[in-house]
């Protein structure tokens, strides 16, 4: 018996695969800006902070009633890149976006 994949389709799912996507290429431009190597040991603590500062400001900024569409989501995540990037002693290359004051606040916050 053939199955279809339906899961595939559904307009939600297929938003959130391509809101990842851009965060992955996010990612891999970073890498390739601050010519940093993929092999890099601090990569790895970079990432995994860059996450746990966008999941922790993401929920702050609920909180607190601002809504993050996938533009703003988007700047959210290069900042928490940058910062987290920054922290873990990796080029400090930042990103070359407007910064939005209200996400740099919340990202701050987050990190006292």
């Amino acid at each position: 018996m053939e199955t279809q994949d339906e899961f595939g389709q559904d307009p939600v799912i297929l938003r959130t695969r391509h809101y990842f996507s851009r965060m992955e290429a996010l990612d891999a431009e970073r890498i390739k800006r601050s010519d940093i190597s993929v092999f890099d040991p601090t990569l790895r603590a970079a990432r995994e902070l860059r996450f746990n500062l966008f999941e922790t400001t993401c929920a702050k900024a609920h909180g607190k009633g601002v809504r993050l569409d996938e533009a703003l989501g988007l700047e959210l995540f290069e900042i928490c890149q940058d910062m987290a990037f920054k922290a873990s002693g990796l080029s400090d290359v930042a990103s070359p976006v407007h910064r939005n004051p209200e996400l740099l606040s919340l990202v701050q916050e987050v990190l006292k």
